[in-house]
């Protein structure tokens, strides 16, 4: 297990585990929103590679989606 932060909260994963593991173990069962967008230590991580970023201990994860409102 690694230790990463998403949207500010510590959480353990599988190590060897990818963006898309992490966005699945977060949104289980379901097919990400279109819209979704992660963010891997300030750097937005394109959706086409999820599955090969891996992700490593202490990295800090952001999940960004758009709101309705106004």
């Amino acid at each position: 297990m690694v230790s990463v932060y998403l949207n500010g909260q510590e959480m353990l994963v599988g190590a060897g585990s990818t963006v898309a593991d992490l966005v699945a173990s977060v949104l289980p069962g379901a097919q990400p929103a279109r819209g979704l967008a992660v963010a891997c230590n300030r750097e937005v991580v394109p959706r086409s590679s999820w599955p090969a970023v891996v992700v490593c201990s202490g990295d800090r994860f952001e999940l960004l989606a758009p709101a309705q409102g106004g």
